[in-house]
């Protein structure tokens, strides 16, 4: 029933659900957004996404949602496809450990 209610109902312009419509549309395209390209800064650089979290004022599972959608934006599967290895995630540790 719900499914046929869906389906029945058509939002009209100026609508706040269509509004809504509208932004899903906009963060699924294909560009990252001003924050997604700090964080894949960040990513590249082997910061972890808690570190992230404290440096932008995010939560942590921001950073990982934000991440999944930067990886399905560039096509890749993770940090791994983007070069960054556990060799350089270890030696960001250690010099943060020494700061």
């Amino acid at each position: 029933m719900l499914v046929m209610f869906l389906r029945s109902y058509e939002a009209k312009p100026g609508d706040p659900k269509r509004a809504s419509l509208d932004l899903k549309s906009k963060s699924d395209s294909d560009e990252l957004s001003e924050r997604q390209s700090v964080i894949l800064e960040m990513i590249q650089a082997g910061d972890t996404n808690l570190t992230i979290a404290l440096r932008m004022g995010y939560s942590e599972s921001l950073i990982r949602q934000e991440s999944v959608l930067i990886y399905r934006k560039l096509g890749i599967k993770g940090r791994v496809d983007l070069g960054v290895t556990n060799d350089e995630r270890q030696r960001k540790k250690a010099e943060t450990k020494h700061e």
